[in-house]
This record gives structure tokens, C-alpha cells and sequence, in this order.
């Protein structure tokens, strides 16, 4: 999945602000793939539905891969707040696409409500579901220095710690620095394949 994502993205990948992403959507799947436990998912579903969780972003990208990255270089804000610049571009924001491309390909459905609602409030309290694994992932991922975009408005590591279920703190360094270097070192790894 991991190699069919990156040669989907192509020759977008050469644009500085599509490899942030691609970076961004490894360090999410990475996350989620710790995380499984905590939503007592499969590590290979969790580590899918981090891949796969911009999905949208993935598809503007390719179908107007410059106007996309300018988006993505020139917006400074909230990560919510770029939905608003995806929609008066394409009509329609990230989310928005990836959860059409689940469903006309026909995706499992429980990639669904990774990829559409991966930036909707944060999690509730009681049993975790894949999307609130993916949307603390996401989250983590912007924290630790691999937010999707350069201008996004990232929440302290520590609150994103806090966000997690008492018994899935155990899973992460208190210190942001180590899993960023942990994360890094796998992308490295993983982009030699």
C-alpha cells in the first residue's frame, strides 16, 4: 500500500510540498500502527488507515498537482482551516474527496471514517474506533514535526499525549523529540525500498 500510494503520487512527488505530505501520511500510518491496541484493531488495518487517511489530498494533488502544492505552501493556519481553500479550489475539501474515492472504489468501509472525518472534533470518551485512532495519529504526527503542510498550526505534543486513553500513553515517549527521531528513522527505512 505504502509503495502503490507513493507511485500514485508520481511526479507530484518532485513539488517540495507533496513530499511534506508523503512524509506527513508515513509518520500518521506509523503512529496508528503503535496505536492498534488501543482500538483493539489489526496493526496492518490501523497502519492502512494512516496511509490511506489523506487519501483526499492525495487525489488533488494529483489531478492539479501546482495549484495543490501552492495551496498547501501558502496557507498559515489551523489544519481545519485549509478545507475552506481546498473547497474554493476544487469545490470540495480533502476529506470530502478521499471519502468518494472509498467509496467508488469500493475501499473497506472502515477506511471511511478515517479518511472523512480525520479533522472533525476530537475524540469521545469511551471505546475508541479506528477514526479516533486516526484523528490523534494525525494529530501526533503534526506535533512531532511532520504536520502535512509548513504552515499548519500544530497542538503541543503534550495535548495530544492527553488526548489518548490512560493505557495508550504507555505506547509514547513522554518527549517529542525521541518519537519524532523514532518516526524518522523508519522513513528513512522505508524510502530506501
Amino acid at each position: 500500500m505504502t509503495v502503490g500510494v507513493r507511485a500514485y503520487l508520481g511526479k507530484a512527488m518532485a513539488q517540495p510540498a507533496m513530499r511534506r505530505l508523503w512524509r506527513h501520511d508515513l509518520a500518521c500510518a506509523l503512529i496508528a500502527e503503535r496505536m492498534a491496541e488501543v482500538a483493539w484493531e489489526d496493526k496492518n488495518t490501523c497502519y492502512t488507515a494512516g496511509i490511506l487517511h489523506d487519501l483526499g489530498r492525495v487525489a488533488l494533488a494529483v489531478v492539479r498537482p501546482r495549484a495543490y502544492a501552492s495551496v498547501l505552501e501558502e496557507y498559515h493556519g489551523p489544519v481545519e482551516g485549509i478545507l475552506h481553500a481546498e473547497r474554493a479550489l476544487f469545490g470540495m475539501d480533502h476529506c470530502e474527496t478521499g471519502w468518494q474515492l472509498v467509496e467508488d472504489w469500493r475501499l473497506p468501509e472502515i477506511l471511511a471514517s478515517a479518511v472523512a472525518e480525520h479533522h472533525s472534533a476530537k475524540p469521545t470518551s469511551g471505546a475508541w474506533h479506528i477514526g479516533d485512532l486516526i484523528k490523534v495519529s494525525c494529530k501526533m504526527a503534526d506535533a512531532t514535526g511532520f504536520a502535512a503542510f509548513a504552515g499548519c498550526e500544530v497542538a503541543r505534543y503534550e495535548e495530544v499525549l492527553a488526548m489518548l486513553p490512560a493505557d495508550a500513553s504507555r505506547l509514547f515517549s513522554a518527549d517529542a523529540d525521541t518519537l519524532a527521531a523514532e518516526i524518522e528513522a523508519s522513513i528513512k527505512a522505508i524510502e530506501q525500498v
